[in-house]
C-alpha cells in the first residue's frame, strides 16, 4: 500500500521520532550524541524552527518542535545527511542508518504536548536505561529541571511551562511530578503506541475517513470523491465504506463526480 503523504502545517507543533534502520544503534557513543546535538542546532539555525524537547536514545531520537514556518521534511532531511556523512566517515561504513522516513504527529492540543514532553523525557526510564528522567544526560529533561545547561541554546522550555502556570518555580516542580509519576500517563499514551510502532500514517488515515464520513452523512458520491482525494485506499476498499459497492461502481461514481 502506497504511504499516506505527511501531514504538515506551517505553524503546527510536531512530536517526531527516527529510528536506526532495522533497529539497529545509530549512536555508539557520547560523542555520535553530541554531534547529532551539533547538527541539530546547525539546522535550528538555518530553519528557524524551535525545539520544546528532545531525547537521544541509542537507536531512535525523539524530537518536539514547533515548525515556526519551516517545513519539517527539510529541516529533518538537513539534520540525517549531515550526521549519516559523519557516522558512515566515523565507523567506516556505508549503507542507511535510518529505518526510512522518519515518522510525525501534529501535536493538537495542550493536553497532548504535555503528555508528548512527558513521554519523551520518561523514554529512558520506560527503557531502564536509568532510574529518573535526570539521570539521563541526552534528554532535555535537566534543562527543564534547571539540573542542567543548555550549551548549544536547543531548548524553548516557556511554551511547556506556562501551559502548566505562569510561576516559573510552581511550574517546575508540577513539571517534575508529571514527568515522574507513572500514574498519570493519561489516555494519550495510546497514539504513542501507534507512533513507536510505525503505525501513525495507519491511525491517520483512518482519522481522516472517520471525518470525511461525518462531514458528508449520506452523500455517497462526494465520500468517495473525498476518499479518493485524502487516502489511498483501493476502490473496493472505498465502496466497502459506502455500503458495498464493487470497484467498477465506485470507479463510475468518481468518473460521474470528476466530470461535473
Amino acid at each position: 500500500m502506497p504511504r499516506q503523504a505527511r501531514i504538515k502545517a506551517e505553524n503546527a507543533i510536531y512530536h517526531i521520532m527516527q529510528r536506526g534502520n532495522e533497529k539497529k544503534p545509530i549512536f555508539k557513543g557520547g560523542a555520535d550524541k553530541y554531534c547529532y546535538l551539533e547538527k541539530l542546532q546547525i539546522a535550528k539555525q538555518k530553519f528557524k524552527f524551535k525545539i520544546h524537547a528532545y531525547c537521544l536514545m541509542n537507536n531512535h531520537v525523539h524530537l518536539l518542535v514547533s515548525a515556526n514556518g519551516a517545513d519539517i521534511s527539510e529541516f529533518m532531511k538537513s539534520i540525517n545527511v549531515s550526521y549519516v556523512a559523519y557516522f558512515n566517515h566515523q565507523y567506516q561504513r556505508c549503507g542507511h542508518l535510518f529505518q526510512g522516513r522518519f515518522i510525525s504527529e501534529i501535536v493538537d492540543t495542550d493536553r497532548y504536548f504535555l503528555q508528548a514532553s512527558k513521554y519523551i523525557h520518561a523514554n529512558p526510564v520506560k527503557a531502564l536505561m536509568v532510574e529518573k528522567p535526570q539521570d539521563y544526560h541526552w534528554s532535555s529533561y535537566g534543562v527543564y529541571i534547571g539540573t542542567r545547561k543548555d550549551e548549544l541554546q536547543l531548548v524553548d522550555i516557556d511554551l511547556v511551562l506556562d501551559i502548566i502556570s505562569k510561576d516559573r518555580k510552581v511550574a517546575i516542580e508540577k513539571y517534575k511530578e508529571w514527568v515522574t509519576d507513572e500514574r498519570r500517563i493519561g489516555s494519550g499514551y495510546r497514539r504513542f503506541r501507534y507512533f513507536e510502532e510505525g503505525k501513525e500514517d495507519e491511525r491517520i488515515q483512518q482519522a481522516i475517513i472517520r471525518n470525511i464520513l461525518t462531514t458528508y452523512p449520506g452523500e455517497r458520491d462526494q465520500v468517495l470523491l473525498e476518499l479518493r482525494k485524502k487516502t489511498d485506499l483501493t476502490l473496493k476498499e472505498m465502496g466497502q465504506l459506502v455500503g458495498g459497492l464493487s470497484a467498477s461502481a465506485v470507479q463510475r461514481a468518481l468518473k460521474k463526480q470528476e466530470n461535473k
